[in-house]
C-alpha cells in the first residue's frame, strides 16, 4: 500500500493535476490495491444536491466510465456518514445503517456486499468520496485498508486543488492579458486625439 501511494504520488497526471486521467488512474489503483470488483470517485455539484461519479473503474471488466449522479435527498443517512466521519467502513453494506439504503437500486443489482468509502476534503469542506465496492462475501476493512482509503481520498483531493490552482492562474494570466490589451488601446487612442487637437 505504501508503495502504491508513492507511485500514484509521482504519477505525472497526478502532480500535474489532470482530472480525468489522474482520476482513472487512482481509481484503477485502489480497486487492484485493495483487491476489490470496483472503485469510483464522485465530486458534489456546487449546490451540494448531488455527486456525480468522475471515474468508476470495473476490474472484471477492466473498462472505465463515469456520469451516473447519486441524489443526497434519496440517501440521507449515506451523506449525514460522510458528513460526521472519516471514513465508512461497511462491512456488510445491505444491513449497515450507512449503505443500506442503497439496497435495492445499487447493492443487489451490482452484487455488491461491502463498501469502504472516504469523504474527499479540499479547503476544510467535503467536496466528495472515493468509495470501494466489494463483491461475493462480506468483507472485513482491516485498518489498514480504511487507512488506505483515506490516503486515496487525499490525493484525490490533491488532484483536484492543484487543477483548480492552474485554473486560476490561468484566469489571472488571461485577466492581465486582457487588461494590457486594453491599456494599450486605451493609450493608441489618447495619442491619437492629443495628436488631432495639436495638427487641427
Amino acid at each position: 500500500q505504501n508503495q502504491t501511494l508513492f507511485d500514484i504520488a509521482v504519477n505525472p497526471a497526478v502532480y500535474a493535476g489532470e482530472i480525468e486521467n489522474a482520476f482513472r488512474e487512482i481509481a484503477e489503483t485502489a480497486a487492484k490495491t485493495l483487491d476489490v470488483k470496483r472503485a469510483a470517485i464522485w465530486l458534489y455539484d456546487e449546490k451540494y444536491t448531488y455527486i456525480k461519479c468522475l471515474s468508476l473503474y470495473d476490474r472484471n471488466a477492466a473498462q472505465h466510465s463515469d456520469g451516473k449522479q447519486i441524489h443526497v435527498k434519496e440517501y440521507p443517512a449515506y451523506f449525514k456518514a460522510l458528513a460526521t466521519g472519516r471514513v465508512i467502513a461497511a462491512h456488510n453494506a445491505q444491513i449497515d445503517p450507512a449503505t443500506s439504503e442503497f439496497l435495492i437500486d445499487y447493492l443487489i443489482p451490482n452484487g455488491i456486499s461491502s463498501i469502504l468509502a472516504a469523504p474527499i476534503r479540499s479547503g476544510g469542506h467535503y467536496i466528495g468520496v472515493i468509495c470501494h465496492e466489494h463483491t461475493g462475501n462480506p468483507r472485513e476493512w482491516t485498518p489498514d485498508e480504511q487507512q488506505f482509503a483515506v490516503s486515496m481520498a487525499d490525493m484525490v483531493s490533491l488532484v483536484y486543488e492543484t487543477n483548480a490552482r492552474q485554473k486560476a492562474q490561468q484566469a489571472l494570466l488571461e485577466s492581465e492579458e486582457r487588461f494590457r490589451i486594453l491599456s494599450e488601446s486605451s493609450n493608441s487612442a489618447i495619442f491619437a486625439f492629443r495628436k488631432k487637437i495639436l495638427y487641427a
